[in-house]
């Protein structure tokens, strides 16, 4: 019996400690150590992007001596993926790929700058198509294409390009038709020409996606003029612009933000925006710009912003001579939400909204054309937390890049390769 009522002692002890501890924890006793709830946030926050974080992915020196505005602007620690991937060849036989875009079918549509349209799957054809006026050269070409979220009910697609009139060239945005078979494009027409047409084949931009409401952003350049720099903080003009229309090119906003607006410009003050990416959970979008020697950015568009070309950079001329005696802010100008120096090139983007690498969810991918990578940002509120270089074995200028319907990841290069990226 005494036993048993040691043992029933001892059972109502511990079970009495446990008991006091857990509501001590419940209310906040400070004996009890407890974590501060905004670490624990952070903390939770890292544990379910479960990030391997190393050092800055660039180690070449800048070619500026200028200080990032912000912890994190510039130089952002490395990230690497831990899902294991495998990168595939699945052609190496285009010619200057430029833009591509996936149909509701599956197949993808790949521009070549030459001026072929093709119809890629398991194997590639060309879609027969007239562009009236386009001129291949310099920079200029067949660039980008976007499918037109209506597709299935209308067949259309939105190219951008480069068109020549009485020796003026023009970045230009059409749509067309697709026939039923998807052999031809049909009913070619443009929708909105940046203006005024200048004497140059260099600085076009140019990327066109499609919105949440099937309206088109459009990013041009500023055709890399010296004495038309100025232009592009004209609004009334097309030059180093975003560029906001509908399918049939009219203006979607209606309150204008300056007086000499053209409705059609969104945003001003980029020199050569080759990359638009559009995050259509949140609704934002992103734009990537080449700036002069180092200063190539990415930012986060809103209707009304200007970027600050030729105003402010965080990049030199060529020669380097510094840009505006220097200057990288400037009241009522936007902020890079992140830049490079030195330069990367970078051209197309993608954001990846799809669940089949965890990791890489909400992630932003840039193609690097001078680098010769493609580059993985990690964003968190607006802000770049991390970089990670993709493909770099390859040592290929990559060009753009597509987060594909199944969540692979799609990349073309200047020398005619469709790379994929998967999981092993």
């Amino acid at each position: 019996m005494k036993k048993l009522l040691l043992i029933l002692f001892v059972l109502v002890f511990f079970v009495g400690c446990a008991f006091n501890s857990n509501e001590d924890q419940e209310n906040g006793d400070p004996d009890v150590n407890q974590q501060d709830p905004s670490e624990q946030e952070d903390e939770d926050k890292n544990q379910e992007m479960d990030l391997m974080f190393t050092d800055p992915v660039e180690t070449q020196a800048a070619n500026t001596s200028f200080e990032a505005a912000f912890e994190n602007q510039h130089r952002a620690p490395g990230i690497i993926t831990t899902t294991p991937l495998k990168v595939d060849v699945l052609f190496d036989n285009l010619s200057s790929p430029w833009g591509m875009d996936q149909l509701p079918s599956g197949e993808l549509l790949i521009t070549e700058k030459g001026g072929r349209l093709l119809l890629v799957s398991d194997e590639i054809s060309v879609i027969e198509s007239n562009f009236s006026n386009l001129i291949v050269a310099g920079q200029g070409g067949l660039l980008d294409v976007a499918v037109s979220h209506d597709f299935e009910q209308s067949n259309n697609v939105f190219l951008t390009m480069s068109l020549s009139r009485n020796n003026l060239t023009f970045t230009a945005l059409m749509k067309g038709q697709l026939s039923d078979d998807l052999s031809f494009l049909n009913n070619i027409e443009v929708i909105v020409e940046a203006t005024p047409g200048v004497n140059s084949v260099n600085h076009y931009g140019s990327r066109v996606i499609v919105d949440n409401n099937g309206n088109l952003f459009m990013s041009t350049g500023d055709r890399q003029i010296s004495s038309n720099r100025q232009s592009v903080q004209d609004v009334s003009t097309g030059h180093g612009k975003i560029i906001h229309v509908d399918r049939d090119g009219n203006p979607i906003m209606q309150d204008k933000f300056d007086d000499n607006q053209d409705l059609r410009v969104y945003a001003y003050g980029l020199r050569n925006a080759q990359g638009l990416a559009f995050d259509y959970d949140q609704n934002i979008l992103y734009v990537s710009d080449m700036g002069p020697r180092g200063g190539d950015e990415v930012n986060i568009v809103t209707y009304g912003d200007n970027f600050g070309w030729p105003l402010v950079s965080y990049g030199t001329e060529y020669n380097g001579a510094l840009i505006n005696d220097g200057l990288t802010q400037l009241e009522n100008t936007v902020q890079p939400m992140y830049y490079w120096d030195p330069a990367i090139a970078p051209s197309g983007m993608a954001f990846y909204n799809h669940e089949y690498i965890k990791e890489w969810e909400n992630d932003l991918f840039v193609a690097s054309l001078v680098q010769r990578h493609l580059i993985r940002l990690k964003i968190v509120d607006g802000k770049v937390i991390g970089e990670e270089r993709l493909l770099e074995t390859f040592n290929d200028r990559i060009r753009d890049v597509l987060v594909l319907d199944n969540g692979y990841l799609l990349a073309i290069s200047d020398s005619g390769v469709l790379y994929q990226i998967s999981k092993q």
